[in-house]
């Protein structure tokens, strides 16, 4: 390959790495940015007060319209799940070190990266008291737990082969209900958890008084930056399983939608004055309200 041949391989090659980071954070974006900007007391327990019962929908109709965005752009990107895969696979991109060592850290990132960041954030939170960390370390810990077990049973249904089990040539080859390593492609589920987390850290942020603080309004570049970190670092870890012949650009961009929607509806649910069980018990210094008798109950547990 002559250096004119090598650099416009470069080229396509940074191309095709940007554009799927981009077309993941375009279908990621309308939701993070519909999210309700509501302050919360987020440093000391909430004082109970009456309030009216609410009826919250497992699934808004903005969340369903983002699943629909999702899947059709799942189902724009499958015809050059082959093309892309073929590209992930150049020897030349595989013998770049830094690409190697990225690579594996953004795959970790994922999994079991945002799990642990999340249980990490509300075990700090509920040690240091701080309820605004306690609060986005549990939803996160739960939107990636969902999403995770949603992407499992998806995995096991579909039986989709990965890449590398075709030799990246035939992407339509499936073994449903018969869940083996090489037959769970659809959809990626490092992906999934990293969205799903990426969804509720930013709906968590926009809720928090930190996003209303003097040092953002002074600094607004640091509020608009969290949606496109969050999202952007999620996009790279489906990118890096791709690098990897583990995936399919359809499975990230499908793990992706499950992921971003799961996020919210797990957030949206926590703070819309229906808090379960889980909240009830693990979140002991916020108040709660009751669907049944519309009043707020405030109570303390210690570890």
């Amino acid at each position: 390959m002559s250096r004119v041949e090598y650099q416009a391989y470069g080229r396509r090659r940074a191309a095709t790495v940007g554009a799927c980071v981009l077309a993941l954070l375009c279908l990621a974006w309308p939701l993070a940015a519909g999210g309700q900007r509501v302050p919360t007391d987020t440093g000391r327990a909430i004082a109970p007060r009456a309030i009216a019962p609410r009826v919250t929908p497992t699934v808004t109709a903005r969340e369903w319209m983002t699943l629909g965005v999702f899947a059709i752009g799942t189902a724009a990107v499958a015809p050059f799940d082959s093309h892309l895969a073929h590209e992930m696979e150049r020897p030349s991109i595989h013998r770049n070190r830094a690409l190697v060592h990225t690579a594996a850290g953004f795959r970790a990132a994922g999994d079991p990266g945002a799990l642990l960041v999340s249980v990490g954030a509300y075990a700090l939170g509920r040690v240091t008291g701080h309820a605004g960390a306690a609060d986005g370390g549990l939803h996160a810990t739960e939107a990636v737990l969902l999403s995770g077990a949603t992407t499992a049973i998806l995995k096991s249904v579909v039986g989709r082969a990965r890449p590398y089990v075709v030799k990246n040539d035939d992407p339509h080859v499936f073994r449903p209900l018969r869940p083996t390593a090489g037959y769970a492609s659809f959809p990626s589920g490092h992906t999934t958890v990293a969205f799903a987390a990426a969804s509720a850290w930013q709906a968590e942020f926009t809720r928090s008084d930190w996003a209303h603080s003097p040092f953002v309004r002074d600094h607004p570049w640091v509020g608009r930056a969290v949606a496109p970190v969050l999202f952007g670092s999620a996009a790279l870890v489906g990118v890096s399983r791709m690098y990897h012949d583990a995936h399919w650009g359809s499975d990230v961009v499908a793990g992706a939608g499950i992921g971003t929607v799961v996020g919210a509806i797990v957030v949206r649910r926590a703070h819309a004055g229906t808090a379960g069980r889980i909240d009830r018990w693990l979140l002991p210094s916020l108040a709660w309200s009751s669907a049944e008798d519309g009043v707020v109950v405030g109570w303390k547990r210690g570890f």
